[in-house]
């Protein structure tokens, strides 16, 4: 009578028909309580159902059944997997290949969880090694194939990835999640067309699952599409509520729009579902860093690390802890670009009065850096590294010193200019008339939101018909695609700037730096120079939210988007306030550098609770001629 019953809850099941099996199967278990096979399959049901607890309830019961049945093992971690129980999922599934090696659909279950549980720095090349061993097994598994395609991935090996991911399609075309991961490695290749090609194929396939839409979503923010953006992700945790990647993404969407806590609601909702999840950790530090919550949002920026693309290194030495250097060397190494080096380099000098201090830094830098006080020694990335005792990345040093708000060293300038170089540079602009403005209007294209950073220099056409002022061109041509020089751009030295060095003399000749968020805003800010930042509307978390002012440059004065991508808006009030300064009274040549000499502390202080709106201290004009 069992046996019956369970045949014909099984027809129900294949035909879809749940309520029907549902019923079959508990009377099955009700004619046969100590039969294991009615409640595994119940439990695989309310799987099917997505009855997550329930799933798990009877599945583990039939666990303890059949304690050395790696099929139950492995029935069990797929529904703690979808219940976002991704730790015990992961012990299921290592148990289940425990038990049964040779099983090619086990060896894949354990590779899919190691990629979702994370950090993907480790746990990649784990998965990569059970994928190829379920492949051996049997190679014509294209779930196998599929998940290697997803580990090489995470690996940035996209070549390898792509090819995997179209054996998968090859062996299986209607399997959704091979023509999902292929979306992934063609978004990653930037062939964003043919990667929303793939999800919305992924979608067809299987409209249940919710992976392609994440992904979706996660494109059409790099689009900067975010109403579709936010629609896409809804629709992701629609279909799988707990899911970590939707969650995070969403949470970043958020940001973008201004929607500060709802999207820390999200991050936290992801880490209670995954507290080990890189991204989630990064991205509630960088929120907490950018409300000024600098202590608790040091610890996520350090999550950077296992991050997704975070390119590490392994270093001999021991991490550096903050602790006293009493006598001992430590290697400090420019993990980030050059405007973070810029940044974070004001940390050295106080570190070299207990010990010795050794940076590592690219080539192009070394001779700015070599202007700050102290006694630290330089060294260009790639070269030998001199012995050292302990470690660390320039960035993480304000983690270790437990830097505030209240903390960060604001002194200016903490750069300087070779002065032989810069009175060279004065020279030459001296016969250029009005307030000398350098500007920049684009960063690195590689760096991922650089299209709502940087700005067409068209937009900029606005200042140069501002009376007594003459433009010069800061950017540099290899930092972006737009042209180097905009007809309403007369001069334009760049070609000449062959290190930050010489760039910081140039820049320490002018009356004011203009720019987008990009190294040379840094650079200003460094060496104490008048610097006006356009800054886009899902601020930098070093910029802070509503601030006219910051506390790491006291010169520095924020014009912010008002709505995302509203550059126009933006000028049109640097315009005015150019015109404005233009118009201001003269002052001597050196008035600016021996205004912040004796009055920078209180400047910097006063400039800490400046906000957006409010009247803080400015310099209304410095005029080198």
């Amino acid at each position: 009578m069992s046996r019956h019953l369970l045949i014909q809850g099984i027809q129900h099941h294949q035909a879809g028909r749940y309520a029907e099996a549902e019923r079959a199967y508990q009377a099955a278990f009700s004619a046969a309580p100590n039969q294991a096979d009615a409640l595994r399959l119940l439990g695989i049901l309310a799987h099917q159902r997505h009855r997550h607890d329930e799933a798990i309830r009877l599945l583990y019961e039939v666990c303890q059944r059949r304690p050395q049945d790696p099929t139950c093992r492995s029935d069990l971690g797929i529904a703690l997997a979808a219940a976002h129980q991704l730790p015990a999922a992961l012990l299921c599934f290592r148990q289940a290949v425990a038990m049964r090696p040779t099983d090619s659909h086990g060896q894949t279950n354990l590779g899919q969880i190691l990629l979702r549980h994370g950090p993907i720095s480790d746990t990649a090349i784990e998965a990569e090694w059970h994928f190829r061993e379920a492949i051996r097994l049997d190679p014509t598994l294209a779930d196998a194939h599929s998940g290697l395609g997803a580990a090489l991935r995470e690996q940035n090996r996209l070549d390898e990835a792509e090819a995997a991911l179209l054996e998968a399609r090859r062996l299986d075309p209607k399997l959704a999640k091979a023509a999902n991961n292929l979306g992934n490695v063609l978004a990653d290749r930037g062939a964003l067309e043919a990667a929303e090609a793939a999800y919305r194929e992924a979608m067809a396939l299987d409209p249940t699952l919710p992976e392609p839409h994440n992904n979706l979503g996660h494109l059409r923010r790099r689009q900067n599409r975010l109403a579709e953006a936010e629609a896409s992700l809804q629709e992701a945790l629609r279909l799988s509520p707990g899911c970590v990647d939707a969650l995070v993404n969403l949470g970043n969407v958020w940001v973008d729009l201004g929607r500060h806590a709802a999207a820390e609601e999200n991050y936290r909702a992801a880490l209670a579902h995954q507290p080990n999840n890189a991204d989630a950790r990064y991205d509630l530090g960088a929120l907490q860093l950018l409300t000024g919550r600098l202590e608790e949002g040091w610890a996520g920026y350090e999550a950077r690390w296992q991050r997704r693309g975070c390119k590490t290194r392994p270093m001999a030495a021991p991490a550096w802890q903050g602790e006293d250097l009493a006598g001992r060397t430590l290697l400090l190494h420019a993990e980030q670009g050059f405007g973070d080096t810029i940044q974070f380099c004001r940390f050295i000098p106080p570190l070299t009065q207990t010990g010795r201090v050794i940076v590592e830094a690219p080539a192009t830098l070394l001779r700015l850096l070599g202007s700050l006080p102290g006694n630290a020694a330089f060294i260009a990335a790639g070269e030998p590294l001199p012995p050292h005792d302990v470690q660390a990345a320039l960035p993480s040093v304000p983690a270790l010193l437990h830097t505030t708000l209240a903390s960060i060293p604001s002194q200016v300038p903490y750069l300087r200019a070779e002065p032989a170089r810069q009175t060279a540079w004065r020279q030459r602009l001296e016969p250029l008339p009005g307030l000398r403005v350098g500007v920049v209007w684009a960063g690195n294209e590689k760096y991922a939101l650089d299209s709502r950073r940087s700005i067409d220099p068209a937009l900029l056409a606005p200042l140069a018909t501002v009376p007594g002022v003459t433009l010069i061109s800061l950017q540099k041509p290899e930092n972006a695609s737009r042209p180097a020089k905009p007809e309403w751009i007369a001069y334009d030295w760049t070609n000449e700037l062959f290190d930050f060095a010489e760039t910081a003399a140039l820049v320490s000749a002018l009356d004011l730096v203009i720019s987008v968020d990009t190294a040379i805003i840094h650079l200003a800010g460094a060496l104490g120079r008048p610097a006006w930042l356009l800054n886009r509307f899902d601020s930098c978390w070093r910029w802070l939210l509503n601030r006219e002012d910051s506390p790491w440059y006291p010169t520095l004065r924020i014009f912010r988007q008002d709505s995302p991508l509203d550059w126009e808006t933006v000028v049109a009030e640097i315009a005015d306030a150019l015109g404005a300064l233009a118009r201001a009274p003269t002052f001597p040549p050196d008035f600016a550098g021996d205004l912040l000499a004796r009055f920078g502390a209180k400047l910097s202080a006063a400039g800490r609770s400046t906000a957006k709106g409010a009247t803080g201290p400015t310099i209304s004009r410095y005029n080198a001629a």
